[in-house]
């Protein structure tokens, strides 16, 4: 989730599609799209079934949600590093 301070969004400068637009039409068109949405996704009765049993079957879409986003953020550590590594790589190999 985007955590976005009360005080940034007073000073933001609302824009929509490049144009300026109110705080309210800014706030509204943010809330928008910070909410979840629906989708029909097709799994595997065992991994619904083992979601189901983390969350004891109470919240286990939210658990696939978080679980997902966990597995965004770990790509993109990975991706860094993976680009930090070889930038380190490529400077030592110019610098021998």
């Amino acid at each position: 989730m985007v955590n976005v301070a009360d005080v940034d969004m007073q000073r933001a400068t609302w824009k929509i599609d490049g144009a300026v637009v109110s705080a309210s039409e800014g706030k509204a068109a943010f809330s928008a799209a910070m909410k979840n949405q629906k989708i029909n996704i097709t799994l595997d009765p065992d991994v619904l079934a083992w979601f189901k049993q983390q969350a004891r079957g109470r919240g286990y879409q939210t658990l696939i949600n978080a679980t997902l986003r966990e597995a965004m953020r770990e790509k993109t550590i990975e991706d860094t590093l993976r680009r930090v590594i070889r930038e380190e790589l490529h400077s030592a190999q110019n610098e021998s």
